[in-house]
């Protein structure tokens, strides 16, 4: 992950608004979960090659053919983000999530990728059990 304080404040503000809006509170003094996030970035290179392999052609042909077609090659970087679920008293793990999010250049444009990718991976996460209360 690209290592700075406003994608990590992102990132675990995105993990907290996540688990909110499926029924959790954060309670730092007896929590039933406790969270554990991984986060990182890695350079990847896409190689397509649009040869479609008919070796015939007509020849009033003039569009494309056998060998007008290349290697098209794009590199680019990949982030991946895991969101761990721990149980507290015993240290096992309850539930990991994963998900891939596009890094860009463009601060705000990663920003938002990275929150999405949080809420796509939070999806399936099971949702806190409803609670009813009684009026006395």
């Amino acid at each position: 992950m690209l290592v700075n304080s406003i994608a990590n404040r992102v990132l675990r503000q995105a993990i907290v608004l996540g688990f909110e809006s499926q029924g959790y509170v954060v309670d730092e003094t007896n929590p039933d979960f406790t969270v554990a996030v991984y986060a990182s970035a890695r350079e990847k290179l896409e190689v397509t090659y649009w040869d479609y392999g008919y070796p015939w052609r007509p020849r009033w042909w003039g569009g494309w053919g056998r060998g007008r077609f290349g290697p098209t090659v794009t590199e680019y970087t990949e982030g991946t983000v895991i969101i761990d679920a721990i149980d507290p008293a015993t240290q096992d793990p309850l539930w990991r999530g994963r998900g891939v999010a596009m890094v860009s250049d463009d601060e705000q444009e990663y920003l938002t990728h990275l929150r999405n990718t949080v809420a796509a991976i939070l999806e399936k996460f099971p949702h806190a059990p409803p609670m009813v209360a009684a009026m006395p």
